[in-house]
């Protein structure tokens, strides 16, 4: 911070040159006034601290992988593709190569590992659901479409 911003914030009062060193620093070195705790960097400082002083850390992450229909018929086509999967027909992550229109679709569906928050909120409360079973396809319908999901991990629980 500057002398001239100092000075303006009163943080420091008028310098006067002294002998031997710069006029801020043997000020501020010598300065009987204290640094007043309602500064505005402090102010800065405080408000950052506390816009997160009453949020709860969500420790829980999950692991999961979808495969996205869009379009008219996307659930009749999802519930085949199901039906498919769990008759042991297709592997999920073929089936996600084969049908989902997300671009996650090159990664077998994977979607990777996130927290609460990340997702859709419809997507969100089916796998953070502990009542959904890791493993076992779940369908939701989102914004985006019908998804088929498979919740792979859920940590922090």
């Amino acid at each position: 911070m500057t002398v001239v911003a100092l000075l303006a914030l009163g943080l420091v009062g008028p310098l006067a040159p002294s002998a031997g060193g710069s006029l801020a620093r043997s000020h501020l070195a010598q300065s009987p006034r204290p640094v007043p705790r309602s500064s505005p960097s402090m102010g800065l400082l405080d408000a950052f601290k506390n816009a997160f002083a009453n949020a709860p850390f969500d420790k829980r992450s999950a692991r999961a992988s979808h495969i996205l229909f869009k379009g008219p018929g996307a659930r009749d086509m999802a519930a085949d593709v199901k039906a498919r999967i769990e008759q042991g027909e297709l592997t999920f992550a073929n089936a996600a190569r084969e049908y989902s229109a997300c671009p996650s679709r090159s990664r077998g569906g994977s979607l990777g590992t996130f927290s609460p928050g990340q997702m859709v909120p419809a997507f969100d409360r089916l796998v953070f659901d502990p009542a959904t079973q890791i493993d076992e396809i779940a369908t939701v319908d989102t914004n985006f479409g019908t998804h088929l999901v498979k919740v792979e991990a859920r940590t922090g629980f």
